[in-house]
């Protein structure tokens, strides 16, 4: 199945501040925008390149991108430059909404407008049916790079769609359900909630993410069903929640980053009726693994250094191995995929096929049943006295005291660990300081580090923290 298709498929409804799209609406407007897309001269091999101002457009992008069978891309304004970096203006065509600014970086450049806005009622716009094109579209993702340099990941749309499909169907979702998303819907995992709408034929309102307690907040005043979140949010949601005193027995909340914890199920579990741990990543597609949490008491075989196991694999065809264990059954994770993307494009377009096992840049356990825990990334392990610490870990250990809402990390070139500590109050006492620094000397022993005060971190547009921002701060700093 393509994303166009839903086109045809009603009950389902996407909403964004006053903006509001059904089947009906989308399939208005898409017509507009595909009608002004064919009016164009025809151009080669290209990569066209959407600049969405909002959930909805890049909804109609998709919808667009699918029908026409592109090589496309969606982005946000403020990530315009990013996505043209490396190709030649000869292989790219920018595509925008009729009426948008024009953003700086675009200047000069030859933009097509596509009419986005919902045709007059009176209009006649139906007309003779514009048949699709027969090869489905090629969506490019940039990886957030918050570990490194981001790539151009291309996922076929059929393989996203299916893969969505079997989310669904494990969720259990229906008709009835109303999603709160507060992820950008051009990121894989905000594409894999709309498209889980889509498939139910449910609700799904957008929101942008400011505070993890306004989250907290809209879900309990939009009367909220799913609601996918980040670990991070935990601390956040719970302690709104306990203020509030709100309890909803349908509420299913999906963890869609690496790490959710042992202390953040205790947290939010009063206040829900299901927590499910998921993972997956851009290269693999929106799932991998998954397990609902909701009812376990003992984490003794859930839990790895205070994370909840990712789960189990999604379903039989995805295989792993597990690389360079060391004795704890801990190494390398590899995965083989039937949703996994393609490859990576090359700033000529040129495809870099994916190889038949994926590195997924984690180190992972594998259990005698299938149980998958996550370890940490990679690139964010330390090795002391020769056991992996993951420094996601030491984050977590200090999230909720003093005052600090958030965490991020970075070395310096001499290897000194900074812990940025994300705090309203950033002049902590040296009381305050002391504390802190004596409840992470135990995790991470004869490892040098410091400790910093920042008012708010900084995220990635898909609300990550940005370690490579703050990886550039010290670089800054030491100038």
């Amino acid at each position: 199945m393509r994303f166009h298709e839903f086109l045809t498929r009603p009950g389902w409804t996407l909403r964004w501040r006053g903006d509001e799209l059904d089947a009906t609406q989308a399939a208005r407007r898409c017509r507009q925008a595909i009608l002004a897309l064919r009016a164009q001269p025809p151009v080669p091999e290209s990569l066209s390149i959407f600049v969405a101002f909002s959930p909805i457009e890049v909804v109609i992008a998709l919808f667009v991108i699918s029908h026409e069978g592109l090589l496309a891309t969606i982005v946000t304004p403020r990530a315009v430059a990013s996505a043209m970096q490396g190709f030649d203006t000869g292989t790219t065509r920018l595509l925008m909404t009729e009426g948008r600014p024009i953003p700086p970086v675009l200047q000069g450049c030859q933009v097509v407008r596509l009419p986005y806005a919902a045709p007059p009622a009176s209009s006649n716009d139906d007309g003779a049916p514009l048949a699709p094109s027969a090869q489905p579209a090629r969506i490019v993702f940039s990886s957030s790079g918050t570990t490194g340099r981001p790539k151009r990941i291309v996922h076929d749309e059929e393989r996203l769609v299916a893969n969505a499909a079997r989310v669904t169907a494990y969720l259990g979702l229906t008709a009835s359900d109303r999603t709160l998303c507060a992820f950008p819907v051009n990121y894989m995992y905000g594409l894999s909630t709309t498209l889980c709408t889509l498939h139910s034929g449910s609700a799904i309102d957008y929101i942008d993410f400011v505070d993890s307690r306004l989250v907290a907040v809209e879900a309990e005043r939009r009367g909220t069903t799913i609601l996918p979140i980040l670990g991070d949010w935990c601390v956040g949601l719970a302690q709104q929640w306990a203020r509030s005193s709100f309890v909803s027995a349908d509420l299913r909340i999906l963890n869609a980053s690496d790490r959710l914890t042992v202390d953040h199920v205790r947290a939010l579990r009063p206040h829900c009726g299901a927590i499910w741990n998921n993972f997956g990543q851009t290269e693999a597609g929106p799932r991998l693994f998954a397990i609902d949490v909701s009812s376990i008491e003992d984490f003794t075989r859930f839990e790895h250094d205070g994370a909840i196991s990712a789960g189990y694999p999604m379903q039989a065809e995805i295989e792993t191995r597990i690389a360079d264990a060391n004795y704890d059954g801990i190494g390398r994770l590899f995965y083989r995929s039937p949703y996994a993307m393609l490859g990576f494009l090359k700033s000529d377009l040129a495809l870099v096929p994916a190889p038949e096992w994926i590195e997924s840049g984690d180190h992972f356990r594998r259990d005698w049943d299938g149980l998958h825990s996550w370890a940490g990334r990679t690139s964010h392990l330390v090795k002391i006295n020769g056991q992996l610490i993951s420094l996601h870990a030491v984050a977590d250990s200090l999230c909720g005291l003093h005052g600090v809402s958030g965490v991020g990390y970075a070395k310096t070139k001499e290897g000194v660990l900074v812990l940025f500590l994300e705090a309203a109050d950033v002049a902590a006492t040296q009381a305050e300081r002391l504390a802190l620094e004596r409840i992470v000397e135990p995790i991470i022993p004869g490892f040098n580090f410091r400790l910093k005060f920042l008012p708010k971190l900084p995220r990635t547009e898909s609300g990550k923290i940005d370690h490579r921002s703050l990886a550039q701060r010290i670089h800054l700093e030491t100038i």
